[in-house]
């Protein structure tokens, strides 16, 4: 992801002044700053829900990303539905798969798409996302639970765990660890840290921070700074600048 010279303001308030970043493969990086910093608007500016006034966002051709706000997920579907059937790139292979299993006139049609749903992992996709849901906190009995009778919390790990199946070539993460208890947590760092995408991550845990990133790109007063290494080394940057 390339984003150069990039401007937005709503209103009088400036939001980006010629912001340039380049998120690189397999990279994890951490965005810090104020609440109202921007940080959220950058997420939609870079998915294309939200316009710029100058500059652009240049994605990889064909890139594939994960996007995780909060507030997401609602719906009569169990919290297991949603993270096996909630990718539409994959809902369409299989529903077409379905379509033509037995119409022997698209045979090679039918043959590219169960190539295409292997390669998805659509025959160990249930094992898979149980697998996730565990990691965060779900109990079994909880699988079939519909989202709608599901808190906000259960509903963002229900989002997190959909997301992190599909495994994208970017992860671009709000505040995950929010809602997640300390063994939750622990099992997304472990996950996260060996996971072959690249992530971007808003978070104001400073342990989950430290754990996972190698740059930091901070937000404020409508500028984006970018600084080596993790949390810590972040803010021994930032003081060394001040003094």
């Amino acid at each position: 992801i390339f984003a150069e010279k990039i401007n937005k303001q709503f209103g009088s308030k400036i939001i980006f002044q010629n912001v340039s970043f380049h998120l690189r493969p397999r990279e994890k990086v951490g965005l810090v700053g104020e609440n109202g910093a921007g940080k959220t608007t950058l997420f939609k500016v870079i998915v294309g829900t939200e316009s710029l006034d100058s500059g652009q966002v240049v994605l990889r051709k064909e890139l594939r990303y994960g996007l995780l706000e909060q507030g997401q997920g609602q719906g009569k579907e169990t919290a297991l539905e949603r993270v096996v059937l909630g990718d539409p790139y994959f809902l369409k292979i299989k529903n077409e798969m379905e379509m033509l299993a037995t119409n022997q006139k698209f045979q090679d049609r039918y043959g590219e798409l169960q190539n295409e749903f292997e390669r998805l992992g659509g025959y160990s996709r249930e094992a898979q996302a149980k697998t996730i849901l565990q990691g965060l906190g779900f109990k079994p009995k909880q699988w079939e639970s519909s989202l709608e009778k599901l808190s906000g919390g259960w509903r963002m790990r229900v989002e997190l765990s959909r997301i992190l199946l599909q495994q994208p070539d970017v992860l671009l993460l709000d505040e995950p660890s929010n809602h997640l208890d300390l063994q939750s947590v622990v099992w997304l760092e472990s996950f996260l840290q060996s996971y072959e995408g690249s992530v971007l991550l808003i978070s104001h845990d400073r342990k989950f921070l430290n754990t996972l990133v190698t740059r930091v790109f901070e937000l404020d007063r409508a500028t984006l700074t970018i600084y080596q290494g993790n949390y810590d080394d972040y803010e021994k940057q930032r003081e060394a600048k001040q003094d």
